[in-house]
């Protein structure tokens, strides 16, 4: 979790997180922009990316072996679960996609 806050801090400086009873959102100058949603679980972290449906980020997800759920339309999200093995190893996909 701590390497994905890194990789949006690269993108972004002015981004901190805000913590809510459920996930971790971000805040950039005092304004939500939860284009990120981080909720912690005991084995993994679940990353709720807000990107347009596309067949690039699909074949990205698919071609590293990342575990994700069917795209929700309606709040227009992947939903990704990233384990700590995912994150040490697969460092450029996750660069690649919070950018």
């Amino acid at each position: 979790m701590d390497l994905i806050l890194v990789f949006l801090k690269d993108k972004d400086n002015e981004l901190q997180l805000n913590y809510s009873k459920h996930y971790m959102g971000l805040l950039k100058i005092i304004k939500q922009n939860n284009f990120v949603r981080i909720c912690p679980r005991k084995k993994h972290v679940q990353l709720d990316l807000k990107l347009d449906k596309s067949q690039e980020i699909d074949e990205k997800i698919e071609q590293n072996g990342i575990e994700a759920f069917d795209y929700n339309s309606r709040h227009g999200t992947y939903r990704l679960q990233i384990y700590e093995e995912d994150s040490e190893n697969k460092q450029e996909f996750l660069k690649d996609i919070l950018y």
